[in-house]
């Protein structure tokens, strides 16, 4: 029997809002620049509708088909020691003020690196500080990174614009938005890697013992703080 042919319904399109997008010369491009990428405003989300980002997610780099990263076999024997082990940098963020819970920007390139080609596409679903998106635009990948708190969505973007280069060939974009909605702006099957620091529910609305730190100078010691209010 004949299969019939069917058309996937088209979406409708959605005005784009300002999103922080950064190109391939680390400039923040505008939402009304044609090389632009849009995200959607908090109505438009609740609507249901899509606007899926401009963004590359294919291999960039000149690897073998069968490599499953850039790094050399060397490198890639290297990291896997049983225990890696990371210094922090001057471009890190170590205020747990300003986020409490941060991670050095060693640790997502190391993953990024690890698991990755250049080109293709990193997500964080909690992007949080925006180190996630950091390491990629060292690394030269593409990343999209979504959070509930306006706030750090600035932030995020803030650190990309200070560590932009001139090198880089790739984009990332923090975005306002619940990760629920991640379908609605990225294609299905595009994402090559998943690094996240995912909340922990209600674990942070417990006071902070910090005992290893309880004789030092320690204004998170008692402190009731969560990710955000939103």
């Amino acid at each position: 029997m004949q299969k019939r042919a069917t058309s996937a319904p088209q979406l409708p399109a959605v005005p784009a809002p300002s999103v922080a997008a950064f190109n391939s010369e680390g400039v923040s491009d505008d939402a009304s620049n044609g090389d632009s990428t849009a995200g959607l405003e908090d109505g438009q989300e609740q609507s249901g509708q899509r606007q899926l980002l401009q963004i590359g997610t294919t291999r960039t780099c000149d690897c073998k088909p069968s490599h499953i990263c850039c790094l050399t076999a060397k490198e890639w024997l290297k990291n896997q020691l049983g225990v890696w082990q990371f210094t922090y940098e001057k471009r890190d963020v170590r205020d747990k003020s300003v986020h409490p819970a941060t991670y050095p920007i060693a640790l997502p390139r190391r993953l990024i690196e690890q698991f990755t080609h250049k080109g293709e596409l990193v997500l964080d679903p909690f992007v949080g500080s925006g180190t996630t998106l950091v390491a990629a635009q060292d690394t030269n990948r593409n990343a999209v990174g979504f959070d509930l708190s306006a706030n750090y969505v600035e932030l995020s973007s803030q650190r990309l614009d200070d560590n932009r280069g001139l090198l880089s060939e790739a984009t990332q974009i923090a975005v306002h938005a619940d990760a629920h909605s991640i379908p609605r702006y990225i294609h299905p099957e595009s994402v090559g890697l998943i690094v996240t620091s995912p909340p922990y529910a209600n674990l942070l609305n417990r006071k902070r013992k910090n005992k290893s730190r309880r004789d030092r100078k320690n204004d998170q010691l008692g402190k009731v703080e969560q990710y955000s209010q939103d």
